[in-house]
């Protein structure tokens, strides 16, 4: 009895901290759901026959092109996810085996993503103005991946940690290259964690709204940042921003819920000896 009251009082807490944290979330969708006037009235109105204009009006109106902003978002994100693992796993592979920088390279590579993002604007931008990246998918592919990268390494490269060296030892024996070692033996070990990395990082990018907002204007703008265009100089149209940030969140929320037996799996990896 003393066991089931504590496991209820612990689900009780749990359902707690979930509703808090999607607060916004919640507040968000019901604020697409309320006429403009509703969403600004005090106190909140919370009972209300919801409406549909402001989804019609983002995915109609002319100035808001929906598709080409969702278009951007898709290219930079999962271009920004690929790249990331694609250069995350070697350095990973190779920190956890052959200790690749030394024992203090990876605490520098940690701290470097502690780094306000401020601080690159100013030398980045003046960088993809000579080369060309400003207002370029591209340029926000390399910012996303060199902004995701160190985490992403210092991941993977516990995940390949836990597996023992004598895998590695057992395929070269068998003849196996290292590369062959790094790519046909330890990856699918790891293909879990790697997977949870990938959602990541995908959620990284799509959610990331400062660098897009400078480094785009009119050919790289993503849905994230198109949102703002409702924000007008005579009023602020809250409902359409509200169903915009409802509509971006939707893909992230899909490719967790394909993902998520992959991401339960990697996230607890090493977890049970």
């Amino acid at each position: 009895m003393n066991e089931i009251r504590k496991n209820g009082w612990a689900y009780v807490l749990i359902a707690g901290f979930i509703l808090v944290f999607n607060v916004p979330i919640l507040l968000t969708l019901l604020n697409s759901l309320k006429t403009n006037q509703q969403i600004i009235t005090q106190p909140p109105v919370w009972i209300f026959a919801p409406i549909i204009e402001h989804y019609e009006r983002i995915f109609q109106d002319a100035n808001f092109p929906v598709w080409f902003y969702l278009k951007n978002s898709i290219l930079t994100s999962v271009f920004g996810t690929i790249l990331t693992i694609m250069i995350a796993f070697p350095a990973a592979y190779t920190m956890a085996r052959h200790n690749t920088g030394g024992e203090k390279y990876e605490l520098w590579l940690l701290s470097t993503r502690m780094l306000p993002g401020a601080v690159f604007i100013i030398p980045t931008y003046v960088l993809f103005s000579v080369i060309g990246l400003v207002d370029s998918p591209l340029g926000l592919i390399l910012i996303y991946l060199s902004f995701n990268l160190p985490l992403a390494i210092w991941i993977i490269r516990g995940f390949v940690r836990e597996l023992p060296n004598e895998i590695d030892e057992a395929a070269g024996l068998d003849g196996a290259s290292t590369f062959k070692i790094m790519t046909s033996v330890i990856f699918p070990m790891t293909a879990p964690g790697i997977i949870a990395v990938a959602v990541l990082t995908f959620a990284a990018c799509w959610n990331e709204y400062f660098f897009s907002l400078v480094f785009s204007d009119l050919h790289a703008t993503t849905f994230t940042v198109a949102g703002q265009r409702f924000m007008t100089g005579h009023a602020i149209l809250w409902g359409e921003i509200s169903s915009a940030v409802t509509v971006g969140i939707i893909p992230v929320i899909m490719v967790a819920f394909i993902f998520q037996r992959f991401m339960v799996k990697g996230l607890s990896m090493g977890a049970v000896k």
